[in-house]
C-alpha cells in the first residue's frame, strides 16, 4: 500500500466532497428563488467493491457508484421534501420545485423548520472516520478465499459453502442549509464475511460471521472469520426444539 496512491484516494473523495458542496448550494439557491422561507439539502455520494467467492471459485465482482441529494423546503411552518440521485441542473430543479409543490399542499406543524442561525455549528470536529483500503479485486478475491478456505480447514463436518465475501466502500456527506452552514465528511466501510454448511446423520445447520470497521487494520484476519462461521455452524448439529 503505497502512501501516494492512498493520498490520491482520498483526493478523489475530498474532490466529490467539493462537487456535492457545490450542488448542495445550488439547491438552496433555487429554493430561494422559488419563494422558500428556509431550505436544508443533504447530499451523499459512494464508492464501493464487493467481491464473493464460493467453493473455490469466483462467483461475483460488484463496483458500485451512487450519489443522492434530498431537499427540504420550508413556507413558514409547512414542510416539503423530494429526492434525486441525478446531479443534473435539470433533476436539481425538478426536486426543488416537488418539494415546494409538497410544501404548498402540507399543514403547518409548529415544529418544523431549522434551529436558529445562532445556534449552528461553527467549528466541525474530525471524527477520524475515513480509513481506505486499497484493495482491487485480485487482493478482494485472496482474502475471501483464505476466509473460505479456513471454514474448511480440518472441519469434516463443513459439508456446502454459501461464500465469503469481501467490501469496501468510501462515502462522502454534505449538509447544508439557507442559514449558512455547511458541513462535510468522508468516511469509509470495510467487511469480511462467511457463510458455511455443517452436517452430520441428524442434519444439517448454517453458520455465518461476519468483521465490520472502518479501518480494515482493525478487521478480523479471514482466517479467523471463517474458523468462527464454521464452529457456528457445528454447534447448531443436532439442535433440538424447547418443549412447549
Amino acid at each position: 500500500m503505497s502512501q501516494n496512491r492512498e493520498s490520491g484516494v482520498e483526493q478523489d473523495v475530498a474532490q466529490l466532497c467539493l462537487e456535492l458542496e457545490g450542488k448542495a448550494q445550488e439547491v438552496l439557491d433555487l429554493a430561494k428563488q422559488t419563494g422558500a422561507d428556509m431550505a436544508e439539502v443533504s447530499a451523499g455520494g459512494s464508492t464501493g467493491l464487493s467481491v464473493t467467492v464460493r467453493k473455490g471459485e469466483l462467483e461475483s465482482v460488484e463496483f458500485s457508484r451512487d450519489k443522492g441529494f434530498g431537499v427540504s423546503v420550508y413556507f413558514g411552518q409547512s414542510k416539503g421534501y423530494a429526492a434525486v440521485s441525478d446531479s443534473s441542473a435539470v433533476a436539481l430543479k425538478k426536486a426543488v420545485i416537488a418539494a415546494c409543490d409538497i410544501a404548498k399542499f402540507t399543514q403547518e406543524d409548529p415544529y418544523n423548520g431549522l434551529a436558529a442561525p445562532e445556534l449552528m455549528a461553527k467549528n466541525l470536529s474530525d471524527l477520524k472516520l475515513y480509513h481506505p483500503w486499497l484493495l482491487d479485486v485480485n487482493a478482494a478475491k485472496d482474502i475471501a478465499l483464505a476466509c473460505e478456505s479456513s471454514a474448511f480447514a480440518d472441519n469434516e463436518k463443513i459439508t456446502l459453502s454459501n461464500g465469503s465475501s469481501v467490501n469496501t466502500h468510501e462515502s462522502a456527506h454534505v449538509y447544508a442549509n439557507s442559514h449558512g452552514f455547511s458541513g462535510s465528511t468522508i468516511s469509509t466501510s470495510h467487511s469480511v464475511s462467511c457463510s458455511v454448511i455443517a452436517e452430520e446423520t441428524s442434519g444439517m445447520q448454517r453458520g455465518n460471521w461476519y468483521t465490520v470497521n472502518r479501518d480494515p487494520e482493525k478487521l478480523q484476519s479471514p482466517e479467523e472469520v471463517g474458523r468462527v462461521a464454521a464452529l457456528r455452524a457445528i454447534e447448531r448439529l443436532g439442535g433440538q426444539q424447547p418443549p412447549a
